[in-house]
């Protein structure tokens, strides 16, 4: 039984896109949940967010994950980092 509060989603808007990443407590589950434009598992190695930001998605392990805008496009050296690790956001 957890008794702790934590933050399972997060999302994410820029211009009329958003991204909405979600974690996962069960331990068999090693599958990223997210959603690019309310589309389960969306391609985000070839979207840009809102046209003129890429995004990238890191695996260190099966339970760590980390999603990365990079703003530079437009904000030069600026990035929305969020990482996740099981459950946690």
């Amino acid at each position: 039984v957890r008794y702790w509060s934590y933050i399972k989603n997060v999302a994410i808007k820029i211009g009329n896109d958003i991204l909405e990443i979600e974690g996962s407590a069960d331990a068999s589950d090693t599958d990223a949940h997210f959603w690019f434009n309310f589309e389960y598992q969306g391609d985000l190695d070839t979207t840009l967010f809102a046209g003129l930001f890429p995004v990238t998605q890191k695996l260190p392990s099966a339970y760590k994950r980390q999603y990365n805008i990079d703003l530079s496009s437009k904000y030069p050296g600026a990035s929305i980092v969020v990482q996740l690790y099981k459950e946690f956001v």
